[in-house]
């Protein structure tokens, strides 16, 4: 039988990558071997050299680990190697790792606005990590005029997956996850500040930190979280006509993430990040496969799931935020403005966290009923029957914990998934015959709500498709 045992903790040095080039402790011009190490880490003595293949890390912080193998009274000794990323420095393409190296990826670094411990507060981490073990990460803290301090262990806030404290598990699908630490520290010194994850002391060098957000409290303001962008699957006229019917119907604030965008579509998010509208943030996917693109959501690959609860953390300090795509629209019945509608609905609803809606299908393959009209979101009048399928929310940021793209999970006392009427909103969903229908030829309707806006929407949408160029 084969017994495995780890030794945790052998040594940590830092690995610091600039632009691809891997600043090693070992073999550069820069430091000299183990005096650099002893200066960064202070008693933690490192002897030897770094094993092969790190030469080409872009990692941070390293921790070794050596694993004794027992079997037929043969011991060999394993080196596995534990790398944290910050963004936007992560390993993307195949690092030809010549030991067997596991990455955490951290993307973002917010203070909790809603919930803080009885004293101090917390930091939510939102990150990537290779494979399913308890990686037992340590929270540092790196405030201006202080010298860097080490938090407690960071809990995993989101989401309940089972990772498995099993050091000997050599899984390194990508999962994504939101580390939890707390600090006795207020939020107006963290916000001031950086954080990163460690496994022992807390490094000194700030190229190793993600600078902490404190969300901005916007009252009575309306954001919209619109996900990933990715690659050529945007229609462009679309798109300017999604933002402009968003501004319309009274939305602040949208984010977007920005994953290998045509120059057409960098264009637009530029015009819109101009006007106040848009915050357009750089996104891309890490680990194995290397050099992988954007996949379904599963429980195996968070991709999708990553922006929105980087949403949640960025957005927290609006009154109302809407998880939707960028070809969806929430439509109400009578209304023309979301956030005097939104007010009410929830108002009706008591403590509510969420407002989920049912979805109208506007299939491309269908052909434009009105063919003549300038804008695409008014030629389109044939939809599906209002279907639960797809659906979509709008959300109270203090009452809600934490996001999926279909569910809410609310903080208790606050319940989490309540659908509207059909006669009060829909979600107007402008796309491509799903793949998952087994006709493409389900019943239809005329729905003729959209052309409400005709005399608003269309002198806004063309003078916006003038400004870029379309």
């Amino acid at each position: 039988m084969i017994r495995v045992t780890f030794k945790r903790l052998l040594a940590i040095v830092l690995v610091i990558c600039v632009g691809g080039l891997a600043l090693s402790v070992w073999n550069t011009a820069l430091f000299t071997g183990n005096n650099y190490i002893n200066g960064l880490m202070g008693e933690n003595k490192v002897t030897g050299s770094a094993p092969e293949g790190l030469q080409r890390a872009a990692a941070y912080n390293v921790t070794f680990f050596t694993a004794e193998k027992e079997a037929s009274n043969t011991t060999r000794n394993e080196t596995q190697v534990l790398c944290v990323e910050v963004f936007p420095s992560w390993t993307t393409s195949d690092p030809k790792d010549t030991v067997f190296t596991r990455r955490v990826y951290l993307y973002s670094a917010f203070v909790a606005l809603h919930r803080a411990p009885s004293t101090g507060s917390y930091v939510d981490i939102v990150a990537f990590q290779e494979g399913n073990q308890l990686l037992g990460l340590k929270c540092c803290a790196k405030i201006p005029g202080q010298a860097p301090s080490l938090g407690g262990e960071a809990a995993i806030d989101f989401p309940a997956m089972s990772l498995k404290d099993d050091p000997a598990s050599k899984d390194l699908s990508v999962f994504g996850l939101v580390f939890r630490c707390q600090f006795p520290l207020t939020a107006t010194q963290l916000g001031a500040g950086h954080v990163t994850l460690s496994t022992t002391s807390c490094p000194e060098d700030d190229r190793v930190y993600l600078p902490v957000g404190l969300p901005v409290k916007k009252p009575g303001e309306l954001a919209l979280c619109g996900k990933v962008a990715y690659g050529h699957e945007l229609d462009p006229r679309r798109l300017v006509e999604w933002f402009e019917m968003q501004r319309l119907l009274g939305v602040d604030k949208i984010l977007i993430y920005d994953l290998n965008n045509t120059e057409t579509v960098r264009k637009i998010f530029s015009h819109y990040r101009e006007t106040g509208l848009l915050d357009p943030l750089p996104y891309k996917l890490p680990g194995r496969n290397w050099g992988r693109v954007l996949a379904p959501l599963n429980i195996r690959s968070h991709d999708e799931s990553l922006p929105i609860w980087d949403c949640r953390l960025r957005l927290a300090g609006y009154d109302y935020v809407m998880g939707i795509d960028m070809d969806e629209v929430i439509l109400p019945r009578i209304a023309t403005r979301l956030k005097p509608f939104f007010n009410e609905q929830f108002q009706k609803h008591g403590q509510t966290a969420s407002l989920f809606f049912d979805v109208q299908f506007f299939v491309e393959e269908w052909g434009p009923v009105n063919s003549t009209a300038p804008l695409i979101f008014l030629q389109y009048l044939n939809s599906t029957s209002p279907r639960r399928e797809c659906f979509k929310y709008v959300y109270i940021p203090s009452r809600t914990h934490q996001l999926q793209t279909h569910t809410v999970y609310s903080y208790p006392g606050h319940s989490g998934m309540i659908f509207l009427d059909t006669n009060l909103a829909t979600i107007f969903h402008y796309r491509k015959c799903p793949q998952g229908w087994k006709s493409c030829n389900p019943p239809r309707i005329t729905d003729n709500n959209m052309l409400r806006f005709h005399d608003e929407f269309v002198p806004r949408a063309l003078a916006a498709l003038k400004s870029v160029g379309l």
